[in-house]
């Protein structure tokens, strides 16, 4: 057992650990706003719920690159390239860039909101407006999908 390879398997422990912490915590805040969904329903948790929604598919996607990366470590501890491809590698790709896109993009909207709530405060609908940022949500989750797909139509390989 080298060095190298305890390093490896620290890294992909320690990453494992934190994507599970990841996820509980979004799970917390998901839970705590729908049992208060009364006193906290407006836009901001809306778009809170939308991030943390994009941040458990994240977590998600990342975990099950570890557990591959894990056991890939745990078979050949020679530190030679131990991943070898399969079929599920390009489904793994893009559900890993379609997660990217999607936590960026509610984070965006989130920045959208505030600007709007701020800068453009005398446009109340913008404000005011959860079905505008429903589908803008529902929007981004379908263009997340979408844009993480495109180099497979272009000929190219993740």
């Amino acid at each position: 057992m080298t060095s190298s390879f305890a390093q490896y398997i620290f890294i992909d422990i320690l990453a494992l650990i934190s994507l599970v912490i990841g996820s509980i915590w979004s799970f917390i805040i998901i839970s705590i706003i729908i049992y208060n969904r009364r006193q906290l329903y407006n836009i901001s948790t809306l778009l809170i719920c939308n991030s943390c929604c994009a941040c458990i598919f994240q977590c998600y996607n990342i975990f099950a690159l570890y557990v591959y990366m894990l056991r890939a470590d745990l078979t050949k501890p020679d530190g030679g390239v131990n991943l070898p491809s399969d079929r599920l590698c390009t489904i793994r790709a893009w559900l890993l860039f379609s997660g990217a896109c999607a936590v960026y993009w509610s984070y965006m909207l989130q920045g959208f909101h505030r600007l709007v709530t701020t800068v453009f405060y005398k446009k109340r609908w913008l404000q005011k407006s959860a079905v505008f940022y429903i589908i803008v949500i529902i929007l981004q989750w379908i263009m997340g999908g979408l844009v993480s797909v495109l180099p497979l139509f272009l000929g190219r390989d993740f």
